[in-house]
């Protein structure tokens, strides 16, 4: 019986996720929103019907899996929908080093920025919302903000 607080698992060095019935949830709520049935997903792992449903009732799932799953799920359910960090890689399954010092690399972006035209500024700072707010985006983010900054500049129009 569920306490109402996600029991965790240790999954490698200072890793830790869902198991028991708060995975099961996680996996049938990943199941949904992905639209398949328990039996294309019982398919695509070579198991049978019932192993689906024992892995959303009970949350057991053989750990040779976990990283298939975090994969299989990874367009609809981030790492931290499995109680991961949410810079965990599922394709790795490993997480990455902590991020850069931000305040000593806002100088170098906002240079980077400073004579861009207005109107690819303003998607700049779109795509730049749109991870702020959907880290699990991170890759599509990083790649159209690597074409936007990329294209030739002119001068800002705008600009006093």
């Amino acid at each position: 019986m569920s306490s109402g607080i996600a029991e965790l698992a240790p999954v490698g060095p200072d890793l830790v996720m869902l198991t028991g019935p708060d995975l099961g949830a996680a996996i049938e709520s990943a199941r949904i929103k992905k639209g398949v049935t328990k039996e294309a997903l019982a398919a695509h792992f070579g198991v049978k019907p019932p192993s689906v449903q024992d892995w959303v009732r009970r949350g057991t799932i053989d750990k040779g899996k976990l990283v298939e799953l975090w994969r299989y799920f990874a367009d609809v359910a981030g790492p931290e929908h499995w109680g991961l960090p949410w810079r965990f890689h599922p394709h790795t399954a490993i997480a990455e080093p902590p991020t850069p010092d931000l305040p000593a690399a806002l100088p170098v972006v906002l240079d980077a920025l400073a004579d861009l035209p207005l109107a690819r500024w303003a998607s700049v700072r779109a795509q730049l919302e749109l991870l702020a707010g959907h880290p699990e985006m991170r890759d599509d983010v990083l790649a159209e903000l690597r074409h936007l900054l990329a294209e030739p500049r002119g001068k800002r129009q705008g600009a006093a």
